[in-house]
């Protein structure tokens, strides 16, 4: 594939459109654009660079300027213009340019009264330039296009007015257009979008690159090797990313990087090296940079990873160069001391990314790849931050699947989609793409209503303790929440579903006694402030008579409200059921994990794990990204989770505690070489226990305690924003059947049999 996309580069070469003979080898040789955001990137300013042979007459030509599809201004080129003996010819109003090459410059007529003239070339997305020939005889009627630049695509179509499809008369004519410019930063050089050698070929994103600005002199290129020049068409791209899912543990992250085979990291007089991006401040703020090392192997694919090898899914092989914690440039970190467990280099915040680079010296650079995602505005259709190519997919996706590349367009949204990682080797579209959206529409209307098939059971989600609370989840089944999938399944199962609260921030909302009359499952998704002690009266009343309780928790420090409460600290003070029953959340912070939970051997058999182990799909091209490549692995995805210890003696009443599910601990501190504070593997811990009273005289008096929310989240709330989150609640629902546990504990609950795989009615499905 990759050889292909370069000889159809090479092909371009032999259709240039810049034909005219008198202007053969006039080209644009480097732009810049200033934001204006910052005093500093205004005082470096803004300039054309035109490149051609020495004396060539250029007089009469116009430099036409075009905001997005509008030209806004035309400037005439001198009579007596020529290009000077050393090539190089500049178009500026800034004094700092023209200084860099006095004698050659041309001032540009556009000055405007109170302004520096900075904004005279436009930054908006699609803008670009042409140098134009006009008719002399019958000006204005013919437009013969000598050169053209096209930048800061807006991503919102790969092809727009400005492609060759439209009248070369409209002044432009080149192909797909050059990435935009980062934001401006005094940690970088001065940016400017500088063509690499090689032959025109009227392709904008292939013929140029941002790069440290040269204004009247020869642009910075790249090198192959130690004497080699490296031509555009075969520069190094990034071709995959696995990002940080994990917070502060990047297992099996890596950035897979195709070049041509033979590239050296160390080629020319400079060094390729990746930098990894955060967002948050300053915006698409520096995390850190690695200096890659080695050559390109036969294969052309170089994969960095932060672990000796890669997991057996991804093809379980070592990678080209692996990433240890003293490898890594730091701004703001160290690999000793207190946060020596704590390194990571590929985030995941909001507006991550990671760019490849080549660094000519220690302030000279040339920007030859890059990847931002998990945009903090995803309508957004411009490069706002500093990764250079702006956008990254939105389709949602889960730990499982990577960034990987199908396109070549400058555009992040159009190049990159989620499909399975493939270190190593070319990437492998999915079988279908698209976003996961609800089966039922936007909420759960039947509150309190009898179902079609009637089972004679009624459930009852506790929305009193404020669930709506934060950013990154709606515990709630009302107002098209998280777990509103889960309460549409249950009543298509023939449960009547009620709801007490609003869940609203704030509220001082509570449940009783008479709420729970005539209730058999209670469900106490992520509470985020303490019960009164009335309240876990009529509770532990209502379970003592034979009710059941369905308590879903989240890690420790979950506090979505920051009043000092949530649902670990309610579990274990408020309603204090870790001495009722003998199960207790651990204390342990399992923030920022994503891991897939197995049955235990003690519950071979048991109800709720009725057909969770079994794919819901077998691998094959029957199979939709939904159901063979979320999640693979069968079992119960988690994220972010407690994990859940039993007393060794049960206190009275508790006649049998089943651990459910089963994996390894996340790694919560780590080495190099992930072997952590353990000394080894990590230890499996219990992540969902069923308990079984002797309260009430019968067998419906049980507790199903699940350490994580994310597990039931259909992802229907809106205003979860982080990347981690979204990819394991967008699972709901697939192959690891976590909505089949969800629905099978409730049937276990309620002293209903299990639902079998095959029956499970459906919750998500793909857009169209």
């Amino acid at each position: 594939m990759r050889a292909a996309r370069a000889l159809a580069g090479l092909a371009l070469v032999a259709a240039a459109c810049h034909t005219n003979p008198h202007f053969q080898g006039l080209e644009i040789s480097e732009v810049r654009y200033v934001r204006g955001e910052d005093t500093a990137d205004q005082a470096c300013g803004a300039f054309v660079e035109l490149h051609g042979p020495a004396g060539m007459s250029i007089g009469g030509l116009k430099l036409q300027i075009f905001s997005g599809s509008t030209l806004v201004r035309s400037h005439d080129l001198p009579p007596t213009t020529a290009i000077p003996d050393d090539g190089y010819l500049l178009i500026s109003n800034a004094p700092a340019v023209k200084a860099s090459d006095r004698a050659t410059s041309v001032t540009v007529d556009y000055q405007v009264p109170g302004y520096p003239g900075w904004d005279w070339l436009p930054h908006a997305s699609d803008s670009g330039i042409s140098i134009v020939l006009d008719d002399p005889v019958v000006p204005g009627t013919m437009l013969e296009v000598v050169d053209s630049l096209r930048y800061n695509p807006s991503g919102s179509a790969t092809a727009s007015w400005w492609e060759v499809a439209s009248s070369a008369a409209a002044g432009v004519g080149e192909e797909l257009p050059a990435p935009g410019l980062p934001r401006f930063s005094t940690a970088d050089p001065a940016w400017g979008l500088s063509r690499i050698a090689g032959e025109d070929l009227d392709a904008s994103n292939a013929d140029f690159l941002v790069a440290s600005v040269t204004p009247g002199t020869a642009n910075e290129q790249l090198w192959y090797d130690q004497t080699t020049e490296l031509p555009p068409v075969f520069r190094p791209v990034i071709e995959e990313v696995m990002p940080n899912t994990n917070g502060f543990n990047d297992e099996n992250s890596f950035v897979e990087i195709w070049a041509v085979a033979g590239q050296r990291w160390d080629a020319g007089p400079g060094t390729y090296e990746l930098i990894a991006f955060n967002g948050n401040s300053p915006p698409g703020g520096q995390r850190n940079w690695l200096a890659l090392s080695g050559v390109v192997p036969g294969g052309g694919y170089f994969v960095v990873a932060d672990s000796p090898h890669l997991p057996a899914q991804y093809g379980g092989a070592a990678p080209t160069q692996e990433v240890h914690c003293t490898d890594l440039h730091l701004p703001s970190s160290a690999c000793t001391g207190a946060a020596a467990s704590e390194w990571d280099w590929l985030g995941n915040n909001l507006d991550a990314g990671v760019r490849l680079e080549y660094w000519v010296t220690a302030t000279r650079r040339v920007i030859v790849s890059s990847l931002r995602w998990s945009p903090a505005n995803p309508a957004e259709t411009v490069n706002l931050f500093r990764q250079g190519e702006g956008l990254a997919p939105v389709e949602p996706s889960s730990p499982a699947t990577s960034f990987s590349r199908f396109g070549s367009t400058s555009v992040n949204r159009k190049d990159f989609m989620h499909a399975d990682p493939t270190p190593g080797w070319p990437n492998a579209a999915p079988s279908v793409a698209g976003q996961l959206v609800s089966r039922y529409g936007a909420s759960f209307p039947h509150l309190d209503e009898a179902p079609a098939a009637p089972n004679g059971k009624l459930v009852l989600f506790d929305q009193t303790k404020r669930q709506k609370a934060g950013p990154t989840g709606h515990w709630i089944i009302t107002e098209n929440g998280d777990y509103t999938d889960w309460a549409w399944q249950l009543w298509n199962l023939g449960y009547r579903v009620k709801a007490k609260g609003t869940g609203n921030p704030g509220a001082a909302e509570t449940i009783g006694a008479s709420d729970l009359a005539g209730v058999h499952v209670l469900v106490i998704a992520e509470p985020q402030t303490a019960y009164t002690p009335a309240e876990r009266a009529a509770i532990v009343s209502f379970l003592q008579g034979g009710g059941s309780l369905f308590f879903i928790a989240n890690h420790k420090g979950s506090d979505r409200d920051s009043d000092g409460w949530d649902a670990w600290r309610v579990w274990m003070e408020s309603l204090d059921f870790d001495a009722l029953i003998g199960v207790a959340l651990a204390d342990a912070d399992t923030r920022s994990e994503n891991l897939v939970a197995r049955p235990t051997a003690a519950a071979a058999g048991h109800p709720v794990l009725t057909d969770v182990a079994a794919p819901a799909c077998a691998s094959g091209p029957s199979c939709s990204l939904v159901t063979s490549v979320l999640f693979r692995p069968p079992g119960v995805g988690l994220f972010a989770a407690s994990f859940i210890q039993v007393a060794a003696t049960l206190p009275a009443g508790i006649t049998q505690v089943t651990p459910l599910l089963e994996g390894e601990r996340p790694f919560i501190a780590r080495d190099p070489h992930r072997l952590d504070s353990y000394g080894g593997a990590p230890p499996t811990e219990h992540w969902a226990a069923a308990v079984q009273t002797s309260w009430g005289g019968g067998a419906h008096a049980r507790i199903l305690l699940l350490g994580d929310s994310a597990v039931l989240n259909d992802g229907g709330s809106s205003d979860y924003a982080t990347y981690a989150a979204s990819l394991a609640y967008d699972a709901y629902g697939t192959s690891n059947r976590n909505s089949l546990f969800g629905v099978n504990a409730v049937n276990w609950l309620a002293g209903l049999g299990p639902t079998a795989g095959a029956a499970l009615p459906p919750s998500l499905q793909l857009a169209p």
